[in-house]
């Protein structure tokens, strides 16, 4: 049995952040209007390419963390019992559902 890792998201920061300070860098340097639009493109476009790829490279652990989000939404875990209350409501919502 294999362990499922975990998605980097480190990485994911550290891409965001680096895109971020790269079209800060632009906007401060001094050169044309149309050399900033097309290096603010250039940037923008690389690291949505970086960021499709880490997508591409932990799609198997996102995927795993989304099934594991849905069964804790589906099924969560009491401690304690029901009160006769929300008994009753759950049998009322189930009677509704068609």
């Amino acid at each position: 049995m294999s362990r499922q890792q975990k998605p980097s998201w480190w990485k994911l920061y550290l891409l965001w952040f680096a895109m971020a300070g790269l079209l800060a860098w632009d906007y401060w340097t001094p050169s044309s209007d149309w050399l900033h639009r097309g290096v603010a493109l250039l940037i923008v476009f690389m690291f949505c390419g970086m960021i499709a790829g880490w997508m591409r490279a932990n799609r198997e652990s996102l995927a795993h963390d989304d099934e594991e989000q849905k069964i804790m939404r589906q099924s969560p875990a009491r401690d304690i019992p029901l009160t006769p209350v929300q008994v009753r409501y759950l049998k009322a919502t189930q009677r509704n559902k068609p």
